[in-house]
């Protein structure tokens, strides 16, 4: 987080532009760059959260799913009542319980730059891993297109799924490469120094049969060792949905994945495409259903769940249909997002809404947020010798009181001035305070919220 803060910092100078630098925080609010610096953890989910924002700030719903497809993972909100919906008890980021306050996000593997996977028994898996696409690799380097081109003129009985994988350096480590892992490792990343590579290729050189051989999973996961091969994106270049880079390598490498797995080029676009409607549907599901019912399952898991679900995507029974009614309207954001979730709102009957700038959402997002600040107070009664007095717990301190009502205004008085006041320092215009009361058990908890929009300039 320093490096990446200072590192915005000198482009902002280098521009001459004199503004606050204000951080998405992970429920969608804003806060100076230097809070981030001291507790990078408050930034979890914060760019999920900024796209959530940013679609409802495009579209003016009042209530939506959000779905924002990326290169690497979709991600789905909820908007009600036009705000983000939060996870009260924290963030979870897998199985871990982080504590810290966050809109709630459901975060899949599943985007543009997706793997696409081939099992032994010709079934196809996208994602979970993200890799470069090879349209974009063989735009970026002509090498790598001519080899791919070239693939064409090779015998079908030599060609190789790993001669559509590339492995290149994420950065040259220079002399540094000395300090990496094992001899393996070392070799490996000189090797890569020279260029990207394919995997077949890789394997001649280092005298191995098998990648396991080479230990690069820690390289890989480190992110010095990046991977290419057939994504979604090279996919849309083929049917001309997107041609920003190499549709020629694109057409190619999948001509000859099709040849490798004995698919056709039509079917098994179809086939990706709607591996990935059916992935966001369930994950949808899942995401609504424990929205209200935190107990449910990760996964659609039951035999009859998963029957039901198959059912809603397929429509092959001839005797029976079962439908999904999402009651809320579907928000596109992405790039992708036009191409992907057009089949997703027609499985779950529902609208679907493509905003104006969708593909740039997640900055709209961190434009419109705001500063917000909250601070609590606790007033709760205490007897003592037949005598009943009440207690305000607040900013770290008990103060002691007679009256209930006096109790309950000071402790209005003491998180709103608190909280307005420290929006203020974090960078809000005259923010805007409000105080809720509520019941928890024996005792009434006081929440102050100041929101207000950040200054612009110095």
């Amino acid at each position: 987080m320093q490096e990446f803060i200072q590192a915005v910092r000198e482009s902002l100078e280098a521009h001459g532009i004199h503004a606050p630098l204000m951080i998405v925080k992970g429920d969608g609010s804003l806060m100076p760059y230097a809070a981030a610096v001291r507790k990078p953890v408050e930034t979890i989910l914060s760019g999920p959260a900024a796209s959530a924002i940013g679609g409802r700030f495009l579209s003016e719903y009042r209530d939506a799913l959000v779905i924002d497809i990326g290169g690497t993972t979709t991600d789905i909100a909820v908007i009600e009542d036009s705000q983000i919906s939060i996870a009260e008890e924290g963030a979870r980021v897998g199985k871990i319980e982080t504590a810290v306050k966050a809109a709630r996000i459901r975060t899949m593997g599943l985007g543009g730059d997706s793997r696409i996977s081939f099992v032994p028994d010709g079934r196809l898996t996208v994602g979970p891993s993200r890799v470069v696409p090879l349209s974009y690799l063989a735009a970026r380097f002509s090498r790598v297109e001519a080899e791919v081109l070239a693939l064409k003129r090779k015998p079908l009985l030599d060609w190789r799924p790993t001669d559509l994988e590339y492995w290149f350096l994420h950065k040259n480590l220079g002399e540094n490469v000395a300090l990496v892992g094992t001899a393996v490792q070392r070799d490996l990343l000189v090797l890569l120094s020279e260029g990207p590579l394919t995997l077949t290729r890789i394997l001649e050189k280092m005298g191995f049969y098998h990648p396991l051989q080479l230990n690069a999973e820690g390289l890989i996961r480190r992110g010095l060792i990046e991977q290419s091969t057939l994504t979604p994106t090279d996919l849309l270049h083929v049917n001309g949905q997107f041609t920003a880079w190499s549709t020629e390598a694109a057409r190619t490498a999948l001509d000859i994945a099709c040849a490798l797995f004995e698919k056709r080029r039509e079917g098994l676009i179809e086939e990706v495409l709607d591996l990935m409607c059916a992935m966001i549907v369930e994950e949808v599901v899942v995401f609504l259903g424990q929205k209200r019912d935190r107990g449910l399952p990760e996964k659609v898991d039951d035999i009859w769940g998963r029957w039901f679900l198959e059912h809603t995507l397929g429509k092959e029974n001839p005797y029976f249909d079962v439908a999904t009614t999402c009651k809320i309207p579907i928000i596109g954001i992405g790039a992708p997002a036009g191409i992907f979730l057009e089949k997703v709102a027609d499985f779950l009957n529902t609208h679907l809404f493509l905003p104006p700038y969708a593909d740039v959402a997640n900055a709209v997002g961190a434009v419109a947020g705001s500063v917000m600040v909250v601070k609590e107070a606790l007033v709760y009664t205490h007897e003592s010798k037949r005598v009943q007095s009440f207690l305000v717990q607040a900013d770290g301190k008990r103060s002691g009181f007679e009256d209930s009502e006096k109790a309950l205004a000071y402790a209005k008085e003491v998180v709103g001035n608190k909280a307005r006041v420290e929006a203020v320092e974090a960078g809000a215009v005259d923010p805007q305070v409000i105080v809720d009361v509520s019941k928890e058990g024996g005792a009434l908890r006081v929440v102050a919220k100041a929101l207000g929009n950040p200054r612009l300039s110095w």
